[in-house]
């Protein structure tokens, strides 16, 4: 999966730095995620949230496991927040799917919904930032 790139204009009454926050309460609650927040920048113009499942060994042997990366990059004095979702790992989950096709079959089944959750996390989370920048 490529990575996805949108620019969001920031409202007067909310804060880019806050919205690092936002994700990361919405992968650990929603999505029951593990989270850390990374702000390698001093000045604090850039900052980035991972997330990986929880209790990922065994997640990861059924291909239910995710893990992002979402890199945030404030613009314009902090008008606007340029938001990047990273590639996902995918290598892991093709091969759990090959291998379970031909061996475990029922776990081809776990496979294909894990794939399914990990493309759909991106538009969540976009979901997630669009609503909390339109809210009052």
């Amino acid at each position: 999966m490529a990575a996805q790139s949108y620019t969001f204009s920031i409202p007067q009454n909310k804060n880019p730095q806050e919205l690092a926050q936002v994700i990361v309460n919405f992968l650990s609650g929603s999505e029951d995620m593990e989270t850390q927040v990374l702000v390698p920048d001093p000045n604090g113009s850039l900052c980035v949230v991972q997330g990986r499942a929880r209790n990922g060994g065994f997640k990861q042997f059924l291909g239910l496991d995710k893990a992002i990366t979402v890199r945030l990059n404030v613009m314009q004095g902090g008008q606007a927040v340029n938001v990047e979702i990273g590639e996902a790992k995918w290598g892991d989950k093709a091969a759990a799917f090959a291998v379970s096709w031909f061996v475990l079959w029922p776990l081809a089944i776990t496979s294909a919904i894990g794939m399914y959750q990990q493309k759909q996390l991106p538009q969540k989370i976009f979901g997630v930032i669009q609503q909390y920048l339109s809210a009052y």
